[in-house]
This record gives structure tokens, sequence and C-alpha cells, in this order.
């Protein structure tokens, strides 16, 4: 009987031990756990500032294009389209740097009827890139381009764009980071914790500038129907706050 009951002891002290081991090790990861979160890392947060600015330039993309018997006339067709439109946007006072040739192409058109390959004529194309600094201008001016290239003429593409950006970034950075402490701060009063300082800050997306979408087009007598829309400057900030410890 004397056996038996020490054996019961035995066994009851086993199940205690156990069960303190258990609380010790739930405890000691509730502790790691708040350990990762409010120790060495503190709270980090990612703050987002974004503004909308009209753009102050537009961007377009033209080509002259001709085709030919052989690659002399083709080239001479496109070349005198190329210089009607130079001169044009010249008397507009639109010059280098804000005119750029951007390629030369030359290649031949082949016909393949009879499974024969066979060289049938010649096409000559230039592209341009077309800088216009006054946005009001832009429908009348590619209006012009369009009739001084006449039937060679192809439009690959328009963008708005800001010339400078400089201070829109810094104003966008600014909301950034105010945005950055707001988070960071609800963080600390919703987990009882007390804000410390900053102590790693980094910007690690590179200043964005994307238009929104705009599906009117609004009709202008004067020219094409262009409207700009507005761009959004945007910036993102990483920061990470230290915990002050309350008494």
């Amino acid at each position: 009987m004397l056996l038996m009951r020490n054996q019961v002891k035995v066994v009851v002290l086993l199940v205690v031990c156990f069960c303190l081991s258990l609380t010790a090790c739930t405890q000691g990861e509730e502790n790691k756990i708040v350990h990762d979160v409010y120790g060495d890392y503190g709270i980090a947060v990612t703050g987002t500032g974004e503004i909308s600015v009209v753009p102050d330039i537009a961007v377009f993309y033209v080509s002259s294009e001709a085709e030919a018997k052989n690659v002399t006339d083709a080239t001479k067709r496109v070349s005198r389209a190329s210089q009607k439109i130079i001169a044009l946007l010249n008397s507009k006072g639109i010059t280098a740097p804000d005119v750029v040739t951007s390629s030369v192409n030359i290649s031949p058109r082949y016909d393949w009827s009879r499974d024969v390959q066979t060289v049938v004529g010649y096409i000559a194309s230039v592209s341009m890139q077309i800088t216009v600094r006054e946005i009001a201008e832009v429908g009348q001016i590619l209006d012009s381009v369009i009739e001084a290239g006449g039937n060679t003429i192809r439009l690959n593409g328009l963008r708005f764009d800001i010339e400078d950006r400089t201070k829109y970034i810094v104003l966008a950075r600014e909301l950034a980071a105010k945005d950055a402490r707001d988070r960071a701060e609800q963080l600390a009063v919703l987990h009882g914790v007390k804000l410390g300082q900053p102590i790693r800050i980094s910007e690690f997306d590179t200043p964005s500038y994307s238009p929104y979408a705009r599906t009117e087009m609004h009709s202008h007598s004067d020219g094409l129907p262009i409207e700009p829309g507005s761009l959004a400057v945007s910036v993102s900030l990483a920061v990470q706050w230290s915990i002050e410890e309350t008494d």
C-alpha cells in the first residue's frame, strides 16, 4: 500500500512539473513574440505621399514612312517629308534639343508569291521625338505636323510630363513622412506602448509620375482634341521607430 501511494505521488509530481514546464514555454513564446514586434525592431511602417500635378510639357513621337521601287526614291520621299516637318517646327519656335531624330530605317519589301522571295520595293522611315512646352498648342502643332508630313506621317504616341519635378517630389515626401508618423502613432496607441524616435528611414521607391486615367477628350476648334489630364507624383518612405520604456 505504501509503495502504491509513493507511485501516485511520483505521477502527480510529474504531471505538475509538466504543466509548469508547458506554462513557462507558453510565456516564453509570448515574450518572444512581443520582443520581436516591439523589442529591437520597434514599429516599422510605410508612409506614402501623393499629389496631383497638371503637366507642363507634351512629348509626341512621329515618323515619316515612304515606299518606292528603289532605295533612292524611298529615301528622297521620306527626307522631303521630314525636312518639311522640321522646318514647320522651327517656324513655331520648336528647335533642338526639343526636336530629336530618334531613328532612320531602310528595309526591302518582299513578295512571296509562287513561294519565291522577290524584292519588290523599299521602305524608308525617319522617326522623331518632339517636345512641346506650350500645352495649349499641342493640338494645333500636331495638326500642322500631320499636314506637313502628308501621307507619309505616322503618329506613334503622345505623353505628358512635368519639366521640373523637384518641388513636387519635396511636397510628396513631406506628405509621406506625415503619413508614416500617423501610422506609427496609431499602432503605438493600439498596442499600449509609447512611440520613440525614428531609428531607420529609407526612401525605397523612385518617385513615380503616373498619369491619372482620363477617358473623355474635349474638342477644340483649333486642333486635335487633346486633354492632358493630371499626373500623380508619389513618394514612399519606410520608417522604423523605437519603443520607449514606460514606468
